[in-house]
């Protein structure tokens, strides 16, 4: 066994991501509010921050328009506001085998990215944290993107929602991210996470939810909206 601080990889669940306008905002919230399965917040809303790493072709992303069965998106992790200031990240190597997909998370200390000029910078404090910073060597920052998440969960536990919104991004270099390059969208994705044995009750659970389903990548609108 390595030095590795990989955990266990979870099981295989589906996402399913539905896209919506910010004005039907408050018409699926109260859906959920008032859904059969008694949906609960069990964490505050909070920012999510993404690095997402790709080669410099971007097959990452070509995989993912391809729709390829078996692909793999590399992203850093964090959460909060906060710009040169030294944040606990993680790893997440996301990985996505027809409709369903898994994660494996490394835990590689900490991060900052400097406001003026983008740049990323990790300190890492263990050997495992430095061995995992390896994975990322032969990826370049393609991209960073930054949401407010909100988190429900059906009372049986079986069901989590996630809305993200007031998305932004920020292109990518080599070098970490620019600044000047960034862009916003004010979509609002909504994303229903379960365990595969549970599929056959999503459609009772949708019938409550004035929401049909989309193909949806932040990933590959992020690079779609700073690459034009």
């Amino acid at each position: 066994m390595t030095a590795s601080l990989e955990k266990k990889l979870p099981e295989y669940r589906y996402e399913r991501k539905y896209v919506l306008s910010e004005a039907s905002l408050q018409e699926l919230l109260l859906r959920i509010r008032l859904h059969p399965l008694f949906f609960r917040k069990p964490y505050p809303d909070r920012r999510v921050n993404n690095v997402y790493y790709d080669t410099l072709m971007l097959a990452a992303r070509d995989a993912n328009v391809q729709g390829l069965g078996k692909r793999q998106k590399t992203r850093v992790r964090w959460y909060g506001h906060s710009w040169n200031v030294w944040n606990q990240a993680i790893l997440e190597m996301k990985i996505k085998e027809g409709s369903v997909g898994t994660k494996r998370h490394h835990d590689i200390g900490t991060l900052m990215v400097t406001s003026g000029d983008g740049q990323l910078h990790y300190s890492a404090s263990t050997d495992a944290e430095r061995s995992n910073l390896q994975l990322l060597t032969h990826l370049s920052p393609s991209l960073m993107n930054s949401y407010l998440r909100q988190y429900f969960l059906s009372s049986d536990g079986d069901y989590r929602i996630t809305i993200d919104t007031e998305q932004r991004f920020w292109r990518g270099d080599r070098y970490g991210v620019s600044a000047s390059q960034s862009a916003t969208t004010r979509d609002v994705v909504m994303e229903i996470k379960y365990d595969k044995k549970n599929d056959s009750r999503l459609g009772g659970l949708m019938a409550h939810l004035p929401v049909r389903a989309h193909k949806n990548s932040k990933y590959v609108n992020g690079l779609a909206l700073t690459r034009h």
